[in-house]
């Protein structure tokens, strides 16, 4: 609750103009924290954006997206090849086109037709889906659901590409009822599921008025003005209770010329990895310890430094770097961007504003 009142005074008191200049970082989500603080921020119409795999593969855009595409081909598909993740995705299908005759009209059509025609990629059949409402929206960008759908889009057209190169396939085409289709959804989905996408993937800018919730790793080498912290109630893994030195280790593990003991060395990569996460403030650091605690390694300074809610406290005080917008002053090039955007402003905004592929 307090986390969710101080995000909310710094925007009510100017502080900040975009809520993605506050990132939330958890060393993981393991626990239930991150989905509480979600829930409750939601309740304030305030939007969060979570980089990672298994969030990615639920989100409404993706899903709709994946079945749009698997309803075309699914008469391709034996009946065992499609799993609950994949029904989940036509449904979701489903119910979205008949919101829309057009797409209804063009999706019937595509499905009546699909074995005489033929792909290039995966993304010459989503980039088609650009045409109807639900698609034109998101990239109108006009809530931060939208933005953060149109975010998450971009990144399923690099999934599609990479894939394409991954495969090394020239046409998608019936000629082989359409395995390049069959192996993306009942393979290689799997393959990707089980891995990073957050990773494979680089973030730098994060959806409009959307708060990134970050894992300590996924923030490493990123900045923003507020940075919250949780998971406080960590320890190091080999951590004693009854270790006396705990509150100078941090020294001692400096000044030490002599080889670290396995206890020492877990407890160095325990401080490090904080360090990574305190250090990714560039105005404002806010330590919270949200139901878990905090833990001993963290008690003797989370209690001596002022709290959002104490009266030494006073937000008027804090000052944050103003956030430039980016490519305010970027060097346009006649190839990339005047002859682009001249041949087509949409396609040069898809392309180079939101990193679509290509």
């Amino acid at each position: 609750k307090n986390t969710v009142i101080f995000i909310k005074k710094l925007k009510q008191h100017n502080k900040i103009t975009n809520y993605n200049q506050i990132a939330v970082l958890f060393a993981n989500f393991k626990n239930n924290s991150a989905k509480k603080l979600e829930v409750a921020l939601k309740k304030e119409n305030i939007e969060v954006y979570s980089p990672r795999t298994k969030v990615f593969f639920e989100m409404y855009e993706i899903k709709l997206t994946l079945g749009i595409i698997l309803a075309c081909f699914k008469k391709y598909f034996p009946e065992d090849s499609i799993d609950e993740y994949l029904t989940e995705c036509i449904d979701f299908a489903r119910l979205a086109i008949k919101k829309d005759n057009e797409f209804l009209a063009w999706i019937k059509e595509k499905i009546e037709n699909i074995s005489e025609e033929s792909f290039d990629s995966l993304n010459e059949i989503f980039y088609e889906f650009l045409n109807f409402t639900y698609y034109k929206n998101v990239l109108n960008e006009e809530t931060p659901v939208d933005s953060r759908a149109n975010h998450n889009l971009a990144i399923l057209s690099k999934i599609f590409k990479n894939f394409q190169k991954y495969v090394h396939y020239r046409k998608i085409t019936a000629e082989d009822d359409f395995s390049v289709v069959k192996y993306f959804f009942t393979g290689y989905l799997d393959i990707l599921k089980e891995s990073r996408v957050d990773e494979i993937f680089s973030e730098e800018d994060y959806p409009n008025e959307c708060i990134p919730f970050l894992t300590i790793h996924q923030s490493k080498g990123l900045e923003f003005p507020v940075v919250i912290v949780f998971s406080l109630n960590s320890k190091p893994n080999r951590y004693e209770d009854d270790d006396i030195s705990r509150q100078t280790s941090i020294d001692r593990l400096i000044n030490s010329s002599s080889k670290l003991s396995e206890n020492d060395k877990e407890k160095f990569d325990f401080y490090r990895k904080f360090y990574v996460a305190f250090s990714r403030a560039k105005n404002l650091l806010v330590l919270s310890s949200y139901e878990m605690g905090v833990s001993e390694n963290f008690k003797p300074f989370f209690y001596s430094i002022r709290g959002v809610n104490s009266l030494q406290f006073d937000i008027n005080e804090v000052n944050l770097d103003e956030v430039t917008k980016k490519d305010e002053r970027k060097i346009l090039s006649y190839t990339t961007d005047i002859a682009p955007y001249r041949h087509c402003p949409m396609k040069y905004y898809l392309v180079r504003k939101k990193e679509y592929s290509t």
